[in-house]
């Protein structure tokens, strides 16, 4: 972003950004240092964030300040595979992720540890596309390869029925 012509924001800012037709789809960001690049007025995403969230290059969008107490995350659903985690693993990736922006189906890593978000609630317990992560936000770990899948055989006497004949008693 170009800090001439965003003035009244500041590094460590938190901003929302979305098209404006398509006001659901808001994407929460921290900005970084701004630096300044002439008179465009021109705001520059990673090619993973713009397709996650349906930005086509040079179009527009709307970008507002925002406190983060508006956007807190409730609940976070973390899908990993793969790995063994430990509670201090588990601890270290809660504190890691404390007041950091997260948006739904974003890899995340910390300590070697890599993770992919399922899911994001907020405290109205709706899904969220995008929020930031608090002290009080609920980690819920799940691990893809712990999985177990049952497989039951049945015998084509089991599902397919017959009607019986009854034998008379004598």
């Amino acid at each position: 972003m170009n800090r001439d012509i965003f003035r009244d924001l500041a590094e460590g800012n938190f901003v929302q950004i979305y098209d404006p037709e398509k006001v659901n789809m808001k994407l929460i960001l921290k900005l970084p240092v701004l630096q300044p690049c002439g008179n465009r007025l021109e705001l520059s995403l990673s090619k993973v964030l713009a397709d996650a969230f349906g930005f086509k290059p040079f179009s527009r969008v709307l970008v507002e300040k925002i406190t983060p107490l508006e956007y807190n995350v409730l609940f976070v659903e973390l899908a990993f595979r793969r790995q063994f985690l430990q509670r201090g693993n588990m601890w270290r990736f809660k504190e890691a992720f404390c007041g950091r922006p997260v948006y739904f189906g974003q890899n995340v890593s910390v300590d070697g540890i890599q993770a992919q978000i399922q899911e994001l609630r907020d405290e109205t317990n709706m899904p969220m596309i995008s929020g930031i992560i608090s002290k009080n936000t609920n980690f819920i770990f799940r691990s893809r390869s712990a999985r177990i899948k049952w497989l039951v055989q049945m015998s084509s006497e089991m599902w397919d029925y017959d009607k019986v004949e009854t034998i008379p008693w004598p």
